[in-house]
């Protein structure tokens, strides 16, 4: 697992490398703030499709039997993150890693390139970097927040006697607003992430490369986006993996 945290950094920062050192400088002639560049994006890319998507009829689905499978859903995958928690919660740390370090050199190359040319640019560099290594520290709250023993109990049990008669009440809500807590993080992972891309897709459009199809593609499935609904999201999804992880918090106040 060492070997894996030290790897990530350095897979993040290839990858910084690779694409934005692919990008040319930009030209006098592009436009110098994002909402110009998306404008112009907007222009060449984007077409607008009309009509209405037919409607499927559901089927006489019973509601409670949809509600005992999703609860039982629910247990598995609660007793499942306890078995395995260590596991995931390495893979979210290598993903955070790779995208940090993939940010930084991100930036890094921008600046010397030339490309920030208004301050908006640097928000879709600057805000990853702060909100990943908000990232960082609440992983290692959830990591010395989880009780090792919790493991060894979902292990020698099902998931339904792990949480239904191992689990006191607080161990139970502690469960529940911890994995929630922990999805809420992968969220944030995952939406700065795709900012990033869609950083990367409008930087490449402001000069020209062989491979300018792909990044108006890539600007195309990423344009959720182009706005700053994205951060805001990020910025409550992380407020609430916080509340949920930190065992003194949503857990405590539920109880």
């Amino acid at each position: 697992m060492i070997q894996g945290l030290v790897l990530s950094p350095l897979i993040g920062a290839l990858l910084g490398v690779l694409f934005s050192g692919l990008s040319s400088s930009p030209s006098q002639t592009v436009p110098v703030t994002i909402i110009k560049t998306r404008e112009v994006y907007r222009e060449k890319v984007i077409k607008e499709y009309s009509g209405e998507r037919p409607k499927r009829q559901s089927d006489n689905d019973d509601g409670l039997g949809w509600l005992c499978l999703l609860c039982l859903g629910a247990l598995f995958i609660l007793w499942k993150y306890a078995i395995h928690a260590e596991q995931i919660q390495y893979y979210i740390g290598s993903s955070i890693l790779t995208i940090l370090s993939f940010s930084v050199v991100t930036m890094m190359i921008s600046y010397f390139k030339g490309h920030f040319t208004s301050q908006e640019w640097w928000l879709y560099t600057v805000a990853p970097v702060g909100i990943l290594m908000a990232c960082v520290y609440v992983l290692n709250l959830a990591k010395n927040s989880f009780d090792s023993r919790i493991t060894e109990v979902a292990m020698n049990n099902s998931f339904m006697g792990f949480y239904l008669e191992d689990l006191s009440d607080y161990g139970k809500v502690y469960m529940l607003v911890h994995v929630f807590g922990v999805v809420f993080l992968v969220i944030v992972v995952a939406l700065t992430g795709l900012s990033l891309l869609f950083y990367l897709s409008l930087m490449n459009q402001r000069s020209y490369s062989s491979i300018q199809r792909f990044w108006r593609w890539m600007a195309r499935i990423t344009s959720f986006f182009s706005g700053s609904g994205w951060l805001v999201l990020a910025i409550i999804c992380l407020v609430l993996s916080y509340l949920g992880i930190h065992p003194n918090m949503a857990a405590a106040w539920i109880m």
